[in-house]
């Protein structure tokens, strides 16, 4: 028969009279031969001698046959093809009708084509990944591509997925999965080091890699993984998640267990020990979660033990709660029996078991049974489908009833129902929770169930449903500004509305008009201007203008000249001032200098000349030169170089060595604010620069700024030496403020003395000081 059908064959083949219904014919015929060396064989040879024309056809013929040859020849004909002219077969597939490139055919392909050319393949899958069909295209591609070289694969899975983060990483678990398997045969080793070398800026985290790479590499040498967990060279918050992967490896068997405990205590300590010992035991229980329990009761009592009894109930109960409840009761000590059966009630809570009340009800021991009901109840609140209206119908003991239900109150918080949007079951205890008599612990399971995050549906609810004292607790609650402080920043008018009147609507109010000025400005103008004078209306109108002022300068100037009575603008007018030197400073000069109070005309000066010497700061300087009023000039020259010296210290020192000579006043006061900012960004070149300057107005400027910068911190010993050497009877108008060498030090004594006292102890016995020096210095030393 075998001879026939080779025969049979190579006649076909030989004389090439065979076309496309030829070999579907023979195909067929194949098809019904009982011996399926003999079908694979023709189908081999088949592959290897049909001309790329009639590819098409014979794939298509391939598909016609029936159950599995089908699938079968494809395969067969596909991985030939992928080596010889993948790009061709891969064409013909497209011309097969609806439903017959299936999933072994694509992954048998590309996983030859992966291997041979991952490059071309990768690029021919990249262009058809919205088909059905991608998904098993990459599964093949992958593992062809890891058979070959499973670091080069993972290497370019990284590269393409960064490229291709929105389609790729849907495939996370599956493409590191398929490399991994591979490279545990050939380079674990170097696959491990290759996952713990991601940087902490790539979107795939190192869990997606580290738990298929750990099952994988357990499952083909277990004592290996493990002893690379232990060996591996990376800081220990690492470490912990490369054993934490272990854990979770579902690979691992309870007999192994000891070996993976004995890592973990010499690893982890404290609560990171425990949640390993409970990963451990979780994964090992998904398999044999008797063997998994009678080993974490051998563990000696600890927090770990109590950890992997956890673990191991959390699996157990999800699979057979029966069962386990029925091992529990085995245990001959009480107290270990007690705590189990308290943990398993706890679980079924959790999992939400329909037969749970029926088990408990079988508990003999009344108080056991009780705990368990308590247990039971408390941790259901956390159940995604467990409805509390309906479980309490089920407990006709009214004592029973109320117990439990202040059991779920206690438990419960509104961030239970964030995930499981289970809001009817807060509605159910929120109306429980009122129903209990008066009393502090009423308040706080209120609070607890209470959304700060829906501020205004939140308010609504206790408007409808509390009064008098109990309603202002809970809104005193939700504005915590140690917990909630946000929701000042962001409430709405409408909230504002719910609130009742007191303090905290009137502490609001101001975030409030920060809010809606720049959607609705003229409604919070009328409405801002209708309100009785109070603190709270002139703040709030405060942070209406400075709104204002970040967007629309001369918005917030219209709005300074329509202000209510009694109002009195405050750092709103530096906001302006400073917008507004972004826009037209100019005009802000203009502005700045008409403004009738002092105090403000300095604000809004002072504001434009940081906005201006960032911006435009040559042009600034010769603005405030010409100022007739020496206080404004010298303020704005100031600020300007200030804010020019953080920017780029050196063309502001280039351009007080062109000015010296020809404006020394302004020059000096560029340089006070050179050496203020610039011996922050670079103290070495800033003091070498100040120590070569010739003695004079521009020295002596330099100094005044040293002794006003952060340096005066770091350093007082070496600034007071040169504040030692300025004029004593000269009063220095650089700077911040006008000063002297009394005050300048007095303030650097000061601060030596927070320092190192012993060291201003020291300089108030030097010989080389005055008498009026050392005298400055012991009452500094003496002063409380």
């Amino acid at each position: 028969m075998r001879i026939f059908y080779f025969q049979l064959f190579w006649l076909l083949a030989g004389t090439q009279v065979f076309g496309v219904p030829g070999a579907a014919e023979q195909l067929q015929t194949l098809a019904k031969a009982p011996d399926n060396f003999e079908r694979a064989a023709a189908l081999e040879q088949l592959a290897h001698d049909t001309p790329k024309t009639q590819l098409p056809q014979l794939l298509e013929a391939a598909h016609g046959l029936k159950r599995h040859f089908g699938e079968q020849a494809l395969q067969v004909i596909l991985s030939h093809w992928a080596t010889k002219d993948p790009q061709t077969a891969f064409e013909a597939t497209q011309k097969l009708p609806g439903g017959l490139w299936q999933r072994e055919s694509s992954m048998t392909f590309f996983k030859a084509w992966g291997y041979h050319d991952p490059q071309a393949a990768f690029e021919t899958i990249a262009a058809h990944r919205k088909t059905g069909q991608s998904a098993y295209m990459l599964d093949g591609f992958w593992e062809g591509y890891a058979d070959k070289d499973p670091l080069a694969a993972f290497a370019f899975w990284l590269e393409q997925r960064d490229r291709h983060p929105e389609w790729l990483s849907n495939f996370d678990s599956k493409c590191a999965g398929r490399i991994f398997n591979s490279a545990m045969t050939r380079a674990p080793k170097q696959m491990l080091d290759a996952v713990l070398a991601i940087k902490d800026n790539r979107t795939i985290s190192e869990s997606t890699l580290l738990n298929p790479l750990m099952k994988n590499w357990f499952e083909a040498d277990p004592e290996g993984a493990i002893k690379a967990c232990a060996q591996s060279a990376v800081p220990h918050e690492q470490k912990i998640k490369l054993i934490r992967a272990l854990a979770y490896s579902h690979a691992v068997k309870a007999q192994q267990a000891p070996s993976v405990t004995k890592l973990i205590d010499r690893l982890a300590r404290g609560h990171e020990a425990s949640s390993l010992y409970h990963s451990l035991f979780n994964s090992i229980a998904w398999s044999n979660p008797a063997d998994a329990f009678d080993g974490a009761l051998k563990i000696e009592a600890s927090q770990k033990r109590d950890s992997a009894l956890r673990g191991v109930l959390t699996s157990w109960v999800q699979k057979n709660p029966e069962q386990a409840l029925a091992r529990i009761g085995q245990i001959e000590h009480d107290d270990l029996r007690a705590q189990c059966t308290e943990q398993f009630w706890k679980t079924v809570g959790y999992m939400q078991s329909d037969k749970a009340l029926d088990f408990i009800r079988k508990i003999e021991d009344p108080k056991q049974q009780r705990r368990a009901l308590f247990e039971y109840a408390g941790s259901s609140v956390y159940s995604h489908n467990f409805d509390i209206d309906a479980f309490l119908e089920k407990l006709p003991d009214p004592q029973e009833r109320q117990g439990v239900l202040r059991t779920m109150l206690k438990n419960a918080r509104y961030d239970i129902f964030e995930s499981n949007q289970n809001t009817k079951n807060l509605k159910s205890l929120r109306k429980y929770a009122l129903e209990l008599p008066p009393s502090q612990e009423k308040i706080q399971v209120l609070t607890s169930l209470l959304d700060p995050r829906d501020i205004k549906g939140s308010l609504q609810w206790i408007n409808e449903n509390t009064q008098g004292v109990q309603a202002e607790r809970l809104v005193e609650y939700l504005f915590s500004p140690n917990r909630n402080w946000h929701n000042r920043e962001n409430v709405s008018f409408e909230v504002y509305q719910l609130l009742p009147d007191g303090r905290l609507r009137d502490e609001v109010l101001p975030y409030v008009a920060q809010s809606m000025a720049l959607k609705q400005p003229e409604i919070v103008a009328q409405w801002l201007s209708e309100m009785p004078a109070s603190w709270a209306r002139n703040a709030a109108y405060g942070a209406y203008v400075g709104a204002l002022a970040k967007n629309d300068p001369q918005a917030a100037i219209e709005a300074l000249q329509n202000a209510p009575e009694n109002y009195v603008p405050a750092g709103e007018i530096s906001d302006i001032a400073f917008t507004y030197a972004s826009k037209d400073p100019a005009a802000a000069l203009q502005w700045s200098l008409e403004i009738g109070n002092d105090s403000l005309r300095t604000q809004a000066l002072t504001a434009l000349a940081n906005a201006w010497g960032k911006n435009d700061p040559l042009l600034a300087l010769q603005t405030f030169r010409a100022l007739e009023d020496e206080k404004l000039s010298n303020m704005g020259i100031y600020n300007t170089a200030i804010n020019w010296a953080q920017k780029d210290p050196e063309q502001a020192r280039q351009w007080v060595e062109v000015n010296v000579a020809q404006d020394p006043k302004a020059a000096a006061q560029v340089t006070s604010a050179l050496m203020e900012s610039w011996v922050s960004l670079d103290p070495q070149a800033a003091s070498q620069w100040m120590a070569d300057l010739p003695e004079g107005q521009q020295r002596i400027a330099a100094i005044v700024g040293l002794a006003q910068s952060r340096e005066l911190y770091k350093s007082p010993d070496a600034v007071l030496e040169w504040v030692m050497t300025l004029p004593a009877d000269e009063k220095f108008n650089y700077g911040r403020h006008p000063t002297d060498r009394k005050t300048l030090m007095t303030r650097t004594l000061e601060r030596l003395k927070y320092n190192d006292r012993k060291a201003l102890e020291a300089f108030s016995q030097r010989t080389d000081i005055s008498q009026a020096e050392r005298n400055l210095a012991t009452a500094v030393l003496n002063r409380e």
